[in-house]
């Protein structure tokens, strides 16, 4: 699902020890229950990979969009379908259909890297990045008149001829008003960014018209946080980002509001969704977080954090055999947040010592 390739990079704070292999998650393992928080969250990835030609223009997923935040967040490898540098836009379009003007209040944060294959080869480097600048970002707002259609948050890049172009945003938006407000996320080729009735044709679209594949997730979920209250004395080991479907863990991969057939039920791995981590007896603790190593495609792994509310943290490049060690402080209590960034795997292992 999420390759990569292998890149050379400093490792930092990293500890090493000894990975036991498991197919599925062990009887030592103990399953967690969470409960959702946050606002809806869609996920568009499916297809995961696509070629682009100047005259195309795909509606990727769309949604309603109301007085309550909803994120989005796009993770897509095009290749050039033209095989010359052309014009590409990558974003989210928002239809006004309401006689009155409508303020969209959102922030986002994404690029555009080239790459050499079919592989998101920067992903495992860039998305952290990404996602700390996005839950960082300051919010702004545009207005859109009755009746009309903007593109409120895009990625304008070119081809490169013989390149693939990787493309990730993180955004969210809301509306001032509660309803006939619409979102679509789309791709479009240069003829189509140029043409006068681009907004108009992608809003014509009856369906989502990428070409869908069987092990890649699009949808909407109904939330972006996953929590759970852990006690930092108990001597044992949870998996968490079950990758990739649910094995153990309670209330996981609730909360599939819709997804695009034909592909995967779930956003397996659960990519983008804040794990939010109550952690009693913290003092003097440390979180041990273990990314599961007998994927044998799993080179390197990467992981975003925040401690107790403090500004996210893109955590050191492991390599591996390797694991992350957080210090929790002095407190009785904590709140580790933590997020699986794309071009990972998931199966991250918590514990505590």
């Amino acid at each position: 699902m999420k390759k990569f390739f292998v890149f050379l990079l400093s490792l930092l704070t990293i500890i090493t020890f000894t990975v036991k292999v498991y197919a599925v998650i062990p009887s030592g393992y103990t399953a967690v229950s969470f409960s959702n928080g946050g606002n809806n969250f869609i996920y568009s990835d499916n297809p995961e990979s696509f070629g682009v030609t100047p005259n195309d223009l795909f509606y990727l997923w769309g949604a309603s969009l109301n007085t309550t935040p909803k994120d989005v967040e796009m993770y897509h490898i095009l290749y050039n379908g033209w095989n010359s540098n052309n014009k590409l836009m990558v974003g989210i379009a928002i239809r006004n259909s309401n006689n009155s003007p409508v303020t969209i209040t959102f922030k986002g944060s994404g690029n555009a890297w080239d790459i050499q294959s079919n592989q998101s080869a920067n992903a495992l480097v860039k998305t952290p990045g990404i996602l700390r600048d996005y839950f960082n970002a300051s919010y702004t707002s545009v207005t859109i008149p009755a009746y009309s259609t903007q593109v409120v948050y895009a990625i304008n890049t070119n081809f490169v001829t013989g390149n693939y172009k990787f493309v990730f945003i993180r955004a969210q938006f809301q509306s001032s008003l509660s309803s006939n407000v619409w979102m679509r996320l789309f791709v479009a080729g240069e003829n189509k960014i140029n043409s006068t009735t681009f907004l108009n044709d992608l809003f014509n679209i009856s369906s989502p018209n990428a070409p869908g594949t069987t092990n890649t997730f699009t949808g909407e979920l109904s939330h972006t946080q996953n929590i759970t209250t852990l006690d930092a004395n108990v001597k044992t080991t949870y998996r968490f980002c079950e990758w990739p479907r649910p094995l153990s863990n309670i209330n996981e991969y609730t909360g599939v509001v819709t997804y695009k057939s034909g592909g995967l039920d779930v956003n397996a791995g659960i990519f983008g969704v804040v794990y939010k981590i109550n952690i009693n007896n913290a003092n003097g603790k440390r979180i041990k977080i273990t990314p599961d190593w007998s994927n044998k495609d799993r080179q390197y792994a990467t992981i975003l954090y925040r401690l107790n509310g403090s500004s996210w943290t893109v955590g050191s490049t492991i390599s591996y055999g390797q694991c992350w060690y957080i210090s929790l402080g002095t407190n009785n209590s904590a709140t580790f947040d933590f997020v699986l960034p794309g071009g990972n795997y998931g199966n991250y292992d918590i514990s505590f010592d």
